[in-house]
């Protein structure tokens, strides 16, 4: 089956040719088969209706045709985790507009670029954050600072690495941290968790 994946956030989007009837138009022209919308609705925010209903329907085999890339996504590593498990999934991606076809090594090639692409702005705002909090502390305005997160944040961080497969680098990006104090805020919500666990078996045995 060849779906039709098409989206559009703002009123902006449409007057600029990117209404949900051209985008429609083309990637039925493009050969799609059924197409799911999502309209009013950011590429930042992943629970689209349309593009949940998408993700069920799709078997291997199948193919989603979208008008451009960011369709699917505003950034670089939404797209890419987006791309890379329809890989999995043998699933293939059409992007009109960037010539994309992951059925073809070429189309493959580009998007392994794209990743490439990802990790490097992840970690060039990794490392900007370091040389700000190290300039910060060389101007001496760290100095006693107390913790700039709490424990409930530090559980979330932990809850986040363990449950939603987020990285270090994508910690530091959701919590605007340094990878310093992401690992602080990861043992202190492990060293939480094992109070917690201890003080419910004391409990038990009383």
């Amino acid at each position: 089956m060849k779906y039709g994946y098409i989206r559009v956030s703002t009123n902006k989007q449409t007057k600029y040719g990117y209404s949900l009837d051209y985008q429609k138009d083309a990637v039925i022209k493009a050969g799609a088969e059924h197409v799911l919308s999502d309209e009013s609705v950011s590429g930042k925010n992943m629970q689209r209706p349309g593009f949940n209903t998408l993700q069920i329907a799709l078997h291997p085999g199948d193919t989603v045709i979208v008008h451009s890339l960011d369709r699917l996504g505003r950034n670089f590593k939404d797209i890419v985790n987006i791309t890379d498990d329809w890989n999995k999934r043998d699933i293939t991606l059409i992007a009109l507009k960037e010539g994309v076809d992951t059925s073809t090594q070429v189309g493959i090639t580009y998007l392994q670029i794209m990743a490439s692409i990802a990790q490097l702005e992840r970690r060039m705002i990794i490392e900007r954050t370091e040389a700000g909090r190290k300039k910060a502390h060389e101007q001496g305005k760290t100095t006693n600072r107390p913790p700039t997160w709490t424990d409930k944040d530090a559980l979330k961080a932990l809850d986040y690495r363990e449950n939603k497969d987020f990285d270090i680098c994508d910690l530091c990006i959701k919590f605007k941290k340094s990878e310093a104090t992401i690992f602080r805020m990861l043992r202190r919500a492990r060293e939480i968790k094992h109070e917690n666990t201890t003080n419910d078996k004391k409990d038990k045995q009383k």
